[in-house]
Order: structure tokens, then C-alpha cells, then sequence
């Protein structure tokens, strides 16, 4: 019954997004000149995408390959074991592609339908953004959970659940490989289209098709791993708890991505009802229903898979506490109207060097409030897990580590539990800044230009929000990933293995190579973007635009591969390796979040600055303190929409790695 409700909540999520998008292809398309321009942006960006698809499908079958020979021929793990996790590995691949072009689809004609709507009521104009935003995010992560949820039925469902989270680790292996390729690909194709002035030409087009198209496909993208990294990782700790819960533990977290869905579908629905107030206002009052649905969901949850543990409830409760906490920071460091852009702002005046010296105290500073959320909601959540499962603890049944790895894992599943609505947000975001551009651009009335800017206002603050939540949800699924790659190795091994040894040579070895790798790779991409402002990159045709941009791929790649496999297999004839390995691990999540936070949010408070100074008129283009602003702001806008989101998924994609071939590592 339990995995009966999850399926029927996601299908009936799935049916709900498509009724939304019915609805909002029945809109209409506006003039001629709009629908045009769209279209040819459209165009541009399905080519780029379906390039970077090609190569992706074949450095996928080739990297499967690899991961199927490894495990067959190099490890215990067997021909049958080693065929469904490259299975899994494909099929995460897979799933997250077509994720990517739903997503590029519906932006397209979401932006469309909103830039014509804006010419009728500023209010429809909002709800069509806001329906179409909201599919877009049930159809990604319903992607997500369909292809967790078919695999787990496939290596034997409900009765092989116990070893099927790791059978099917793969999904999360590969999902987040062509989210790291396609992150890394896409900023450095958007940056080639802007440098070049080739393929994509350096105009509004490239605005369109470069910037919010890619916000619209790569935040989905980035949830859509997360949530798949969530889900493998807390089954796989469920499995720990077989002698107390059996397989319930294991399906709950499945249970716990329906009612996300659920929880979106509410959300969305609240907000576009609301009939007072501003755009923020009615996107507040949709979270507020969000979260209350998946609360009331994860009740359930608890009730009927964990026999009511009101311990483990509080838990998940921390979670979806935490997911506000987070996008309220967002919004704080990401807005236009808060401190930092303001403090950006009056620093320009001072020239380039003022406001960008000022913009990274603000990106530094940001780093706080994440970190510490992170903290306390592991720490709360730990406790929640030892004191529901402490009756077991005495039993013998359980150690109080394992417990306490559980209760991190509840609220973790409960911050995801929202991830929905939030990347509704996002995808809210980037289809009212694309319908900014159509109206700009097609040079539609005054009146109209000025209601697409206060929609496109709102949107920026909302995909601030979800591009923090996403940063936060990437570090959190990179621990629970950790915890089920020690998990699995200390069943591998024939010595404890529960705590990782800084002070040790190996540990203190592994944790510095993890920071050095961050570094490391942060300084190819930007190399890589580098390049595309030279001479040489400047003779590139625009047919081969495509494959210069591939090429720059193969240092980063190689990289973020071959330093962690070359360090432990050095490690490995004396046994030490899952030390090394371990240490990298946790130097990698902790370095790469704090550098992406940073990035991100100093250049943020860079380009906010230049709206604030707009939309107060305290300085406008061409004043010098705008153009301080600005010039400042060109360096920030790269490290942001390429090594950023890169670094999201870097931080995935070890510890994914780490769990599907532990075995080699031991």
C-alpha cells in the first residue's frame, strides 16, 4: 500500500502539470515580431542543446562501459551487479536529459504566452508564468522519481528492498554526471555565444537563449540530482534500519517525493489564486501551502512507514524549517533591495575597484548563514534520530551512530520535500526574465515594458531564492551520499569504520588534496572561459563553435576523475585508501559549498547593484557610478554562470562516485 499511494500521488502530480500546460497553450501568442523572435531563440539554444546531448550520449556509454568493466572485472562485485549499476547509470542519464529538453521546451513557450499575457492584466501575465514554472518542476522531479522508483521495482521492488538502494546507486551516479557535463558545457557555451558574437550573437537573443533559458534547464538540473542523490542515499541508510521498520524505511523517502509533488502542485495553485498584494506576496503565501501539504505528507509518512516515530516526524520538520531558513538568506544576499546591492551600490561611486572590493566582503559574509543553518539542522536532526530509535540503541539492534545518520536523513528527505514548489520558483524566475526580454526587444509599449519589469523584478528575487535552496540541497546531498559510501564500505572492509581521522597523515593527506581539487578545477573552467576571449578563440566558425567549447571540457574532467582515483589506488596496497578517499570526500563538499556560496552571491550583490541603482535612479547607464558597477560586475557574471553551478555538481559527483564504486576503493 505504501509504495501503491507513492505512485498514484506522483501520477496524479504528473496529470496535474499537464492540465497546467494545457491551459497555458491556450493563451495566445502575441504579434508576429514576438513569436518570431522567440522562436529563432528557441532555435539557437534546442541546437546548442541537442550538440551538447550528442556528446553526452557518448562520453555516457562510454563512461558505463567503463563503470561495467571496473565492477565486473576489478572488484568482487560480480557480472550481474556490475550490469545493473551501469544499467542504473545510463538510465540516470537518461532521466536527467529528458529532464533538461522538457524543461528548455516549456521555458520557450511559457516566456512566449507571458510576454503576450502582460498586454491584457499584469495578473494573468503572473499566473501563466506561475503554471507553467510549476509543470516545469513536477515534470523534473517527477522524472527523478520515476526513474528511482522503476529500477527499484526492477532489482525486485518491495521484496529485495533491502539491497536494492545500492543495486540502483548508479541512477544517482549518472544523473549527476550529465548534470556536471551539461553545467560545465552550457556556461561555457553561453560565455563562447556573448564572447565570440557567433552562434548565439551577443544581443538580447543571447540574454534570452544563454541566460534565462539555461537558470530554467541547469537549476532543474541541479534539483533534479539532489533529489535523486537524496533519495538513493536515505534508502540506502533505511536499509540499516530493516530490523526495526523492514522495508518501510526504505520506501519512505519515496514516499516523501510524492507528497514534494503534491506539495508543489498546492503551492502552485494557492499562489496563483491569491488576489491581493504583490508577486512576492502571492509566491510567499504558495510556499506557506507547500510546505503545510508536505508536512501533512510527511506525517502520513511517518504513521504508516515508521510507526508513528513523532521523533523522527520532528525531524523532517527541521528539514522543511531549514528550506525556508535557507531561501529567506537567499533572497537576503541575492535581492535587489537588501543591504548588499545597496552597499555595492554606494561603493561605485568610489569607481570599479570600490564596488568590487565591496561586493566580495558581501560574498564572504554570505557564506555564514548557510553554513550555520547546515550545522544546526544536522545536529538537531542527529538527536531527533538517536532519541526515536534509542529503544533499538539499547536492544542492541542498532548502534546510536546509525540512528542519529537516520535522523539526518529525515530531515533532509523533509527539506527536499519541498524542493518542488522551490524550483517552481526558479523556473518563475527565468520565464518572466525571458518575457522581459521579448518585450524589451519586440519594443512593445511603454506601459507594457514597465508590468513585464515589475514581473521580472519579482522573478529575479525568486530565482535568487532557489539558487541558494539548490546550494544548500546540494551540500546536504552530498553528506547523505557520504554517509552511505562510509555505510557500504564498512561492510566491505574488516575494521570499524564509522569516524574519519584528520589528525592521522592519510586523513590530513586526502583533505588537503580535496580542497586543492576545488581550487584546481575552479582554475581549468575559468581557464576554459579565458580562452574564448582570445585571439584563438575569437578565428573559431561558428560551426565549430561547439566543439572548441568540448575541448576546453577535458582538463575539468580529467581532473575531477583522475586526482581522487589516483590517490586512492597510491593508498591502496597499504589499506588505507577508504581513509584517503573519506577525507577528500568531506574536503571536497565542505570547500566546493562555501566557493560556490561565494561566487554566487558576490555576484549577485554585483548585478543587483546595478538594478537598485536603476530602479531608484541614483545612478543610471552612463553615469560613472553605473559604469563602475558594471564593469565590475562583466568578471562576476562568468564565475557565476559557469564555475558556480559547475561546483554544485562537483560536489555530487565524488561522493556518488565514491558509493557506486566503493568497492574498488577498499
Amino acid at each position: 500500500m505504501f509504495l501503491g499511494i507513492t505512485i498514484g500521488l506522483a501520477l496524479s502530480a504528473s496529470v496535474f502539470a499537464g492540465w497546467l500546460l494545457s491551459r497555458v497553450s491556450e493563451s495566445e501568442e502575441g504579434t508576429p515580431e514576438m513569436s518570431e523572435f522567440s522562436k529563432a531563440a528557441e532555435v539557437v539554444f534546442l541546437e546548442a542543446l541537442k550538440k551538447q546531448a550528442l556528446v553526452l550520449g557518448q562520453a555516457a556509454l562510454a563512461a558505463g562501459a567503463l563503470v561495467y568493466l571496473v565492477l565486473a572485472f576489478f572488484t568482487f562485485k560480480g557480472q550481474a551487479g556490475a550490469v545493473q549499476t551501469g544499467f542504473a547509470f545510463l538510465a540516470g542519464v537518461l532521466f536527467q536529459a529528458l529532464a533538461g529538453f522538457a524543461a528548455a521546451r516549456i521555458f520557450f513557450r511559457s516566456a512566449l504566452k507571458t510576454a503576450a499575457a502582460v498586454k491584457r492584466s499584469g495578473a494573468e501575465a503572473f499566473t501563466l508564468a506561475l503554471w507553467s514554472a510549476g509543470a516545469s518542476a513536477v515534470i523534473t522531479l517527477a522524472l527523478s522519481l520515476a526513474g528511482v522508483t522503476a529500477l527499484f521495482l526492477l532489482v525486485g521492488g518491495w521484496d529485495a528492498a533491502r539491497n536494492a538502494p545500492l543495486k540502483i546507486a548508479g541512477f544517482c551516479f549518472g544523473s549527476v554526471f550529465a548534470a556536471l557535463f551539461s553545467r560545465l558545457a552550457g556556461g561555457l557555451y553561453s560565455e563562447a555565444a556573448c564572447a565570440l558574437d557567433s552562434a548565439v550573437p551577443e544581443n538580447a537573443g543571447a540574454v534570452l537563449a544563454g541566460n534565462s533559458a539555461r537558470n530554467a534547464v541547469n537549476l532543474g538540473a541541479d534539483i533534479f540530482d539532489s533529489a535523486a542523490a537524496e533519495n538513493l542515499a536515505a534508502m540506502a541508510l533505511g536499509a540499516a534500519l530493516w530490523p526495526v521498520y523492514g522495508s518501510k524505511a526504505i520506501v519512505f523517502p519515496l514516499f516523501a517525493r510524492a507528497c514534494g509533488l503534491a506539495a508543489c502542485t498546492a503551492g502552485v495553485m494557492r499562489a496563483g489564486s491569491s488576489g491581493e498584494g504583490g508577486h512576492m506576496d502571492a509566491l510567499d503565501k504558495g510556499f506557506a501551502a507547500a510546505g503545510v501539504t508536505a508536512l501533512a505528507g510527511l506525517f502520513l509518512g511517518c504513521s504508516l512507514g515508521l510507526d508513528g516515530n513523532m521523533w523522527l516526524f520532528m525531524a523532517t520538520v527541521i528539514g522543511v524549517v531549514s528550506a525556508v531558513l535557507f531561501t529567506s538568506a537567499a533572497r537576503y544576499y541575492g535581492g535587489h533591495r537588501h543591504r548588499p546591492a545597496r552597499m555595492v551600490a554606494k561603493a561605485a561611486s568610489g569607481g570599479a575597484a570600490a564596488a568590487l572590493i565591496r561586493a566580495l566582503s558581501s560574498g564572504f559574509e554570505s557564506v555564514a548563514a548557510p553554513v550555520a543553518l547546515v550545522a544546526a539542522a544536522v545536529m538537531g536532526s542527529y538527536y531527533c534520530g538517536v532519541r526515536g530509535l534509542e529503544s533499538c540503541c539499547a536492544s542492541g539492534w542498532l548502534t546510536e551512530r546509525t540512528c542519529g545518520l537516520y535522523g539526518v536523513a529525515a530531515a533532509i528527505v523533509g527539506m527536499m520535500s519541498v524542493s518542488g514548489y522551490i524550483l517552481g520558483l526558479g523556473v518563475f524566475g527565468a520565464v518572466s526574465g525571458g518575457a522581459q526580454v521579448i518585450n524589451d526587444m519586440t519594443h512593445q509599449e511603454e506601459t507594457v515594458r514597465l508590468d513585464t519589469g515589475i514581473l521580472a523584478a519579482a522573478g529575479r528575487t525568486a530565482l535568487a531564492a532557489a539558487a541558494g535552496y539548490s546550494g544548500a540541497a546540494a551540500v546536504l546531498a552530498s553528506v547523505l551520499l557520504f554517509f552511505a559510501y562510509m555505510l557500504k564500505t564498512s561492510g566491505l572492509i574488516s575494521r570499524p569504520f564509522e569516524t574519519v581521522d584528520f589528525a592521522g597523515a592519510e586523513g590530513l593527506a586526502g583533505g588537503l588534496l580535496g580542497a586543492m581539487l576545488v581550487f584546481l578545477f575552479c582554475a581549468y573552467c575559468l581557464r576554459a572561459c579565458a580562452a574564448l576571449r582570445t585571439e584563438d578563440g575569437a578565428s573559431v566558425e561558428p560551426a565549430a563553435l561547439s566543439n572548441f567549447v568540448l575541448k576546453r571540457l577535458i582538463i575539468p574532467a580529467a581532473l575531477v576523475i583522475g586526482l581522487p582515483l589516483a590517490s586512492v589506488l597510491i593508498f591502496r596496497r597499504s589499506g588505507l585508501s577508504p581513509e584517503v578517499l573519506s577525507a577528500m570526500l568531506i574536503s571536497v563538499v565542505g570547500s566546493g559549498a562555501l566557493m560556490s556560496a561565494f561566487i554566487r552571491n558576490t555576484a549577485a550583490s554585483l548585478e543587483n547593484s546595478l538594478i537598485f541603482m536603476e530602479e531608484t535612479g541614483s545612478s543610471g547607464p552612463g553615469a560613472e557610478g553605473h559604469k563602475a558597477a558594471s564593469e565590475a560586475c562583466s568578471s562576476g557574471v562568468v564565475l557565476k554562470d559557469t564555475v558556480a553551478p559547475a561546483l554544485n555538481a562537483l560536489i555530487k559527483f565524488l561522493p556518488a562516485m565514491a558509493l557506486v564504486l566503493a568497492e574498488l576503493f577498499v
